[in-house]
């Protein structure tokens, strides 16, 4: 461990033992309400585990002044000016727009406890079964079912893949009745009951319900030498299933082991670093990442950067504490992306071209998210401001505006072929398109004729924050945020 990791983890310690002893002394009077003394910025502890609005808000102005990566964008004003947590939060993140036109942090964001738990654990997911994307980042555009977990409601009611919802519960998903329809498609609770207009097929009801989706799906050979997977989830159940799945390609052609890997994150919007560091070292090999570093974490400067080592070994009891992790040492890899792909899954896009493994981009444009949080519990939300920006061993960064295939003004080009998303077949088939063009891609280097289309065809809508349109639920935070963990065990409580 670093010095500065230390240093690190030492002032998480010390907030966390303040804030203990804070909820501690819960049963005495509450003291008097704090008053704003502007530029001074009290301990967040002093109002831990003290839930009515205004302290919640001393809490919020104290974390951010803090632990917040662009502190310095925040003009301090009185917490007692602001009628809600919600309205406080918006008003601290930096409002910056870049030069092209996105939100400077699209990213921060809170949401309960409960489901934050769910989202990292990846323990059942309340909702109805269905995968959700659409036509546009924010989701202002035509919203599609990615694909539908078995013996889900929406499994049961015939909703596949491709299938386009235009409203729920008599409100479009389009103009103006956006934030009353948008949550109702990623619901808090189970037993919620909502009627669904799916386009060429009526409307239907369904009942939601926590559905467990499988994070890796479709691992199998494709040909003779290539390893095909989609991964869905950098939740802690996918440790397990990646080691399994980067097991059998490297056990593959009598333990040689796979030539090329076609690994498929069109939807995953990130998560657990930890599952990404392993999964790149999986990919890379421990020859290329010996002595490297698979991330260089720079906080703002109340903190020293820190350095994440490659892991070469599982963690999870489950699926093997310490038990070595395959290696497949790939040249090159296959991602197939588009613009739900996010946070941690690009973070495995860039530690791997630090460590020289060669990364070509089939799909569409990636959503920009070199940052990440740790996260901070109090009164039953969990509260997610950016903590952090994402380096690999060679420095490289800025994708802020994501990976891309084509040429462009904004994002950074890496090889390969923008193709739209194929809803007319299942995913993992070797047809589908977007697995067709990866294929073609192995065989000639070269695109598909009818991929040959540019990424704004498919991304026209930068990433721009909703200031109160609240992430209810695990469900939407994946659809509408990406999202990169530190370590889930490092969270102040």
């Amino acid at each position: 461990m670093t010095s500065a990791n230390t240093r690190y983890r030492l002032n998480r310690l010390l907030a966390v033992a303040t804030i203990i002893s804070v909820l501690q002394g819960c049963s005495r009077s509450d003291p008097p309400a704090p008053s704003w003394v502007e530029n001074v910025f009290p301990s967040a502890g002093n109002f831990a585990g003290r839930c009515d609005t205004l302290r919640q808000n001393f809490y919020l102005r104290s974390i951010f002044n803090r632990y917040y990566y662009w502190t310095e964008d925040i003009i301090d004003q009185d917490p007692a000016d602001f009628a809600s947590t919600s309205q406080h939060f918006d008003y601290l993140v930096t409002n910056d727009i870049t030069a092209s036109g996105k939100a400077k942090d699209a990213y921060s964001a809170f949401i309960s406890s409960e489901e934050y738990n769910n989202l990292v654990s990846g323990d059942g997911e309340r909702g109805y079964g269905m995968r959700l994307t659409s036509s546009e980042p924010d989701f202002t555009g035509a919203i599609r079912i990615a694909y539908v977990a078995p013996n889900s409601p929406a499994a049961l009611a015939n909703i596949v893949r491709g299938d386009e919802i235009t409203e729920v519960d008599g409100f479009t998903l389009i103009g103006a009745d956006r934030e009353i329809s948008l949550p109702l498609l990623f619901p808090r609770n189970t037993g919620e009951s909502h009627d669904f207009s799916i386009a060429g097929k009526g409307v239907i009801t369904l009942v939601s319900e926590d559905v467990d989706f499988e994070p890796v799906q479709h691992e199998q050979i494709i040909g003779t030498d290539t390893g095909y997977l989609f991964f869905d989830d950098h939740a802690q159940d996918a440790e397990g299933e990646l080691i399994s799945a980067m097991q059998m390609f490297a056990n593959h052609n009598g333990g040689t082991g796979i030539d090329e890997l076609i690994l498929d994150l069109r939807y995953n919007s990130g998560g657990l670093l930890f599952i990404a560091n392993q999964l790149s070292y999986m990919i890379a090999g421990g020859s290329k990442t010996s002595g490297k570093f698979f991330e260089r974490l720079k906080f703002n400067d109340n903190f020293s950067d820190e350095n994440l080592i490659f892991q070469s070994i599982g963690r999870d009891p489950v699926s093997g504490l310490n038990t070595t992790l395959p290696q497949l040492s790939l040249a090159r890899v296959i991602v197939i992306s588009d613009h739900a792909t996010c946070s941690a899954s690009e973070s495995i896009i860039n530690a791997l071209r630090g460590v020289g493994v060669e990364v070509v981009l089939i799909g569409e444009q990636t959503c920009g998210k070199p940052y990440g949080f740790i996260g901070f519990r109090n009164c039953g939300n969990t509260w997610l401001p950016i903590e952090f920006q994402s380096f690999n061993h060679l420095n490289e960064s800025g994708y802020q505006d994501g990976f891309r295939a084509d040429a462009g003004s904004f994002g950074v080009t890496l090889p390969g072929c923008v193709v739209a998303d194929d809803f007319s077949t299942a995913l993992g088939v070797s047809s589908e398109g977007r697995i067709a063009a990866a294929l073609e891609y192995i065989d000639s280097e070269n695109c598909p004729v009818a991929a040959l289309i540019s990424s704004s065809a498919l991304r026209s809508a930068p990433a721009l924050r909703a200031p109160g349109l609240a992430v209810n639920s695990a469900a939407m935070m994946k659809a509408l945020q990406g999202w990169s963990v530190l370590e889930e065990r490092d969270m102040r409580n």
